[in-house]
């Protein structure tokens, strides 16, 4: 039996304002499983990126309770967030930006150092230590996040639309490679993104979101076989275009 990692349980998020009440997210319970690739999807305002929030502690649910598998609550580096932004400092070189949290919470040393440039140097950042941010194309600057928030050491990466600045033929090149160092560190992940081909090649499975308030329409789990194909790899398969036909036939029922 596959472990979790985290279980929610009828969760939802209301918003107070002085016009009134907006519930945000309704009634929402699925489990993280390890090393799963876990796609939220639907339409802009749903409340997926809220259930990010909710998942990170960032935000408390109004109702409904997360509840982490013992055997990670206890990690102190349980959660890693990656935004839409890659959020790196112009005047810090690329060395001085992965190090950052490091240094924030006082836990930069010879080996969590060692750690963060070996991680650099294994997934093709090595030779851009003393760039800056400004040097590096878009996707680079997203592998220096990425790298930045593996430094950490967590158990569990939420990625809330990563790639979406990202011009198409490079959004498709980076989101294959940082599926693949995601798997290569062997880390669960659950990404937000508005992109069906992203959410099919990408993901072990899909959850499908109504228009708000955000509830789970259907859940997709997705399967291309035995043979291990890259996330480029199954854009070409057969079952690609069953699978985007499931999600779209979805979609649009929502969406109206």
């Amino acid at each position: 039996m596959k472990r979790y990692i985290a279980e929610l349980k009828n969760l939802s998020l209301r918003y107070h304002t002085k016009s009134g009440e907006t519930l945000a997210v309704d009634d929402i319970s699925f489990k993280i499983y390890e090393n799963e690739f876990l796609s939220l999807i639907g339409p802009s305002g749903c409340g997926k990126s809220t259930v990010l929030s909710l998942i990170s502690g960032i935000i408390k649910p109004s109702d409904g309770e997360i509840y982490f598998n013992d055997k990670f609550s206890s990690e102190e580096n349980l959660i890693g967030y990656m935004l839409q932004k890659d959020c790196l400092f112009e005047w810090r070189n690329i060395e001085q930006n992965v190090l950052l949290g490091l240094e924030i919470n006082k836990k930069l040393n010879d080996k969590t150092r060692t750690n963060a440039l070996n991680l650099l140097e294994k997934y093709g950042l090595g030779s851009f230590l003393n760039h800056y941010p400004s040097q590096l194309s878009g996707g680079m600057r997203q592998k220096a996040a990425l790298v930045r928030t593996l430094a950490f050491g967590p158990k569990l990466l939420l990625l809330d639309e990563p790639f979406s600045a990202l011009d198409y033929q490079t959004r498709t090149i980076i989101s294959n490679e940082i599926k693949k160092i995601i798997e290569k560190e062997n880390k669960t992940a659950v990404l937000v993104t508005h992109d069906i081909s992203e959410a099919i090649s990408l993901s072990d499975r899909i959850l499908i979101f109504s228009s708000r308030p955000g509830k789970i329409e259907k859940e997709l789990k997705i399967n291309f076989g035995e043979k291990k194909y890259s996330a480029l790899e199954k854009r070409k398969n057969s079952k690609f275009n069953k699978y985007f036909e499931i999600v779209w036939d979805k979609m649009p029922k929502i969406i109206n």
